[in-house]
């Protein structure tokens, strides 16, 4: 238990021993980097979802125009045999 109490109080004496300035700076810093993150965070799974549906719209949309394409060639194959 004392070895865990030394470890924790490590972490901490900087930050008590630090000045005001650089505590000041340092919060402002973390302040403003969380909002940037978590919007960069939500801007990517949205990209990432938006562009998932579109390239699965547009594959569905492939698939129509060449099954189209197949079954107009194949049909005007039949007419010429007949």
């Amino acid at each position: 238990m004392n070895n865990k109490k030394c470890f924790y109080n490590m972490g901490f004496n900087h930050i008590k021993k630090a000045s005001f300035k650089t505590k000041l700076i340092s919060s402002f810093l973390i302040l403003s980097i969380l909002p940037i993150i978590s919007i960069e965070i939500f801007s990517y799974y949205y990209s990432t979802n938006k562009i998932e549906n579109k390239i699965s719209r547009l594959m569905d949309f492939s698939l129509t125009q060449s099954a189209k394409s197949i079954n107009t060639t194949l049909s005007s194959y039949e007419d010429c045999q007949r």
